[in-house]
Formats: C-alpha cells, structure tokens, sequence
C-alpha cells in the first residue's frame, strides 16, 4: 500500500491540488478577517460575517475537486485526461506481471513479433511483453504509465511494420531520446534504452523473436539494479 499511497501523493502534487487548495485557504482567510473587521462598522451585523465564514468553509472541498480535474493553461482552464476513480482501481490493484504479459501476448504468437520493456518506479522494477502498438506517458490510460512529471500525459508510441518496431514521439514537452539522441520517429534496435525528456524515466528495450534478426544491432543494455 505505501506505492499506491506515494504515488497518489505524487499526483496531487502534479494536479496542483495542494497547491490550490493551500493559495484558497490564504485567500478565504484574509477575507474573513476583512469581513470581521470592516463589516460591523458599516452596521452589518455578525451573522453576515459568520455566513461569509462558513460560505468558505463549504466551498473548500470543490475547489479541492476543481483543482484535481481541471488544469489552468495557456488555453484557460482545460480538463485533465485522469480522474480520481482511475487512479484508486489502476494503481491499487495492479495485476501481476505475469498477468500482464498473458494480457498482451494473447492471441499471438510471440516468437514471431515481440517487444520486452522494463522499467524502474522506485525501487519497483515492471516488465511487460508487447506484440502489439502501445503508448508510454503519464497518462493511466497509457499501456506503459509512468509518475515521471518530466513525462507528457501521452509521450510516446511503440509499434511495428512488416516485423519492425519503431518508436515515434507524439509531440511531447520535453522530446523523445532513443539511445541518448532525440528522435521524432525512428525503428528499434534490437536493444536500446528510451527516456521519455532527457532526464526523465528511463525504459530498456530488447525485440524478442524473429524481429531481432530485422533490425539493427546495437550493444547489450545494462540491466536495471
């Protein structure tokens, strides 16, 4: 449960909610000594000044929940692509990794087209075996999520044609590095490493199969401590 927990904490902070919510708190509470002071020597009566208090004190959880749906950009106030359901039933009961690889290899054979990614969070290592396309970000919803704050919501995309894989960039913040150099959209060696901004989250790459004979090689990737 302690994952879950930082990770939860950790999304907090990049929705900006205890930020928000610490910035409203302020506010509502130089109001509310204003009221107190100003109001009583125009003849209003204390009653007013404590419905101000308490009209504060009820608004504090939906600024809580605007802050955790909505982020403020350059374009206004846009919808985040996460809600708080998804991320108790996706980070609070993740499936083992077997059951991950046997989700994504069913219905193939994966001597013939197969991709081994793995990755650190933490002190927590994660592996999975794709035979089809898929997304890395740090968006739930990606079949490879990361907490990484350096990460886009979708980062990247992994797939193949005619028996190779590539990786291709989806217009991310801080860019795309295939074996330390910044890419758009280039095919996989046979092994590589993948960081999603130059110093964000660090993925290793090894094509499993036939696929390693299609692509070009490249030197063994140091596995994760």
């Amino acid at each position: 449960m302690r994952l879950p927990f930082a990770r939860f904490v950790q999304e907090l902070k990049r929705r900006k909610v205890l930020q928000a919510t610490s910035l409203y708190i302020v506010t509502a509470w130089g109001i509310s000594l204003g009221a107190a002071e100003l109001l009583p020597a125009f003849g209003i009566r204390d009653e007013v000044v404590r419905g101000i208090v308490l009209t504060f004190i009820v608004l504090l959880p939906v600024v809580s929940v605007l802050a955790w749906y909505f982020d403020l950009s350059t374009e206004g106030f846009v919808r985040d692509s996460t809600d708080l359901d998804r991320l108790h039933s996706s980070r609070d009961r993740v499936p083992s990794a077997t059951q991950k690889i046997l989700e994504n290899v069913r219905g193939t054979d994966i001597a013939t087209s197969g991709l081994e990614i793995t990755w650190q969070i933490g002190k927590e290592s994660e592996k999975l075996v794709f035979t089809k396309a898929f997304c890395l970000g740090r968006d739930l919803g990606c079949e490879v999520s990361t907490p990484d704050p350096v990460a886009s919501r979708r980062h990247a995309e992994i797939g193949h044609d005619d028996s190779r894989w590539w990786i291709r960039d989806l217009d991310s913040r801080n860019g795309t590095y295939l074996n330390g150099k910044r890419i758009s959209r280039e095919f996989l060696p046979s092994n590589c490493t993948v960081l999603l901004g130059e110093n964000g989250q660090l993925f290793l790459i090894r094509v499993l199969g036939r696929d390693a004979t299609t692509v070009s090689s490249a030197p063994l990737v140091t596995p994760l401590e």
